[in-house]
């Protein structure tokens, strides 16, 4: 189950009760999802460097700097950090979708391997792409040296699309985006595109597009002086954040909620036990009373 959650990637910010729960359990699957991945990452690097070997999550909490692969305008809401650089839509794939005038993203999900689809599949494929050569199609396959795809001028083939950098771009150009989420992060693309509407209407999309034109800093801007910042000053403890050496308890609060749910306790507890203690007093002192 746990496996599941993390995998289908669904999350969104409506604040109704189904959504909420459903949230909770997937970013708990997720972090249970991540420390499996990062504790084999740990044992190996033990095995290799030895019990020296600094620990994954210490390294993570000690950058400086995180660089994140998001654009602000086309993201939910989360609370941040100032080492939290979003460079989202860096732009590497405006150069191949100005080729043409229009593009085709053909992709099967991250995790086929499309080269080894039924042979007549992927003829069928080609042939459609060869068919509309004003067009470019870039397609999501594992085997860039494919014969089968030798000579094919509007095709671009890819080891890895970014969806999320797709997405931007399609609010970048002002156009709709369609969007059939069938796994992992494609769920979470599909409902930004919903969330800001412009996966429906073109004037939504437009309006982000000049959004996106008119932001402060470019993803480039931020990159680059992100990078000549840490070139020039490295370590930066200003940075770091001391909660990320809090314990359970204090990171959570448990001992002041374990004070005030005490303060609470006496002060209703004590005045119900004394009222108590005084109406048995009389009801026993109105006993002994001679008739």
């Amino acid at each position: 189950l746990e496996n599941f959650l993390a995998s289908v990637g669904v999350t969104g910010d409506s604040s109704d009760f189904f959504a909420r729960l459903l949230n909770l359990l997937f970013v708990y699957s997720s972090w249970k999802f991540q420390s499996s991945f990062a504790s084999a990452a740990e044992q190996a690097m033990m095995e290799k460097l030895g019990p020296t070997a600094t620990p994954i999550w210490d390294t993570v909490s000690n950058m400086s700097w995180i660089l994140l692969n998001t654009e602000p305008l086309l993201d939910f809401d989360r609370p941040t950090l100032h080492k939290i650089v979003p460079i989202g839509g860096l732009g590497e794939w405006n150069r191949t979708l100005n080729i043409r005038q229009r593009n085709v993203l053909v992709s099967f999900g991250s995790v086929a391997t499309t080269s080894k689809m039924p042979k007549e599949m992927k003829q069928t494929v080609l042939n459609a792409i060869k068919s509309h050569p004003d067009i470019t199609f870039i397609w999501k396959y594992d085997q860039l040296d494919d014969p089968a795809a030798a000579g094919v001028d509007n095709l671009i083939l890819s080891k890895w699309t970014p969806q999320t950098d797709l997405l931007g771009i399609s609010a970048t150009f002002g156009k709709p985006l369609v969007a059939i989420p069938l796994f992992a992060d494609q769920m979470r693309n599909a409902q930004l595109a919903e969330k800001f509407g412009f996966g429906e209407y073109r004037m939504a999309a437009l309006r982000m597009k000049n959004l996106l034109k008119h932001r402060p800093f470019t993803p480039q801007e931020k990159l680059v002086k992100t990078v000549e910042i840490a070139a020039q000053f490295g370590d930066m403890p200003e940075l770091k954040v001391s909660g990320r050496k809090l314990g359970f308890v204090v990171y959570y609060n448990l001992d002041l909620l374990a004070m005030l749910f005490a303060i609470f306790a006496l002060m209703t507890v004590v005045p119900l036990y004394l009222l108590y203690r005084c109406t048995r007093r009389r009801s026993f002192d109105t006993k002994l009373k001679p008739q």
